[in-house]
């Protein structure tokens, strides 16, 4: 049996001060750069809406330490790819479908700004 957000935020409310479900993601590329758009499910006071998170995949090069390790080795930069939340226009609609076709259209337009 499946809980719903809302029965699960409810019994929560004491422990955690916001819950979210993520009900859509979708994978774009533009101009060479991979973005992520969660829609997310929340319960607030006016009951159910749909937000959306933006996330940009970017590769990051680890420093070593600047120290050696016991056996005096120096450890070597480490390349990684990690998801990083980006902010962009807020998205807080009725329905998932329509959230996400904004969340598209923001994302897209802003991008498109110098």
């Amino acid at each position: 049996m499946r809980l719903e957000l809302e029965t699960l935020a409810a019994s929560r409310k004491d422990t955690f001060s916001e819950m979210y479900e993520v009900v859509r993601t979708v994978e774009v590329v533009m101009d060479d750069e991979k973005y992520r758009v969660e829609i997310v499910k929340g319960v607030d006071h006016g009951g159910v809406y749909y937000d959306a998170r933006y996330l940009v995949n970017r590769e990051l090069i680890l420093q070593p330490k600047t120290y050696a390790d016991e056996a005096g080795r120096l450890s070597k930069p480490e390349e990684m790819r990690v998801w990083i939340e980006h902010r962009y226009v807020w998205v807080h609609l009725p329905d998932p479908d329509s959230a996400l076709a904004e969340a598209l259209t923001f994302l897209s337009e802003g991008k498109k700004k110098p």
